[in-house]
């Protein structure tokens, strides 16, 4: 996760303030998201959820069949959306978002 992006695309939308933008950044600051072939793995702390995905007409990232690791369904984020500048951001039901970069 992209933590200095996240700041400010959580308080983009003006749904999050700086200070729980902060605690956000703070508690979900060592989230991946990792994409294995057909399926993403969200990995948030110790609740990683597994999908699988395909491109949306949109262009956006779509997410069905979201797995917990005791393989239950579990919801995943509301939606994906990949950047020209090739970030890619979790976007949330408000519309606030983190922001994932390339891992080197």
């Amino acid at each position: 996760m992209d933590r200095a992006l996240s700041l400010l695309t959580l308080t983009a939308t003006k749904t999050v303030s700086a200070e729980e933008a902060a605690g956000v950044v703070a508690m979900f600051g060592g989230s991946t998201l990792t994409f294995e072939g057909e399926k993403v793995k969200v990995g948030f702390g110790p609740a990683p959820v597994a999908c699988a995905w395909a491109w949306g007409e949109a262009g956006e990232i779509r997410l069905s069949s979201c797995l917990d690791k005791r393989k239950q369904p579990a919801p995943g984020p509301a939606r994906l959306e990949l950047s020209a500048d090739g970030t890619i951001r979790l976007i949330e039901e408000d519309g606030s978002a983190l922001a994932f970069r390339r891992g080197r």
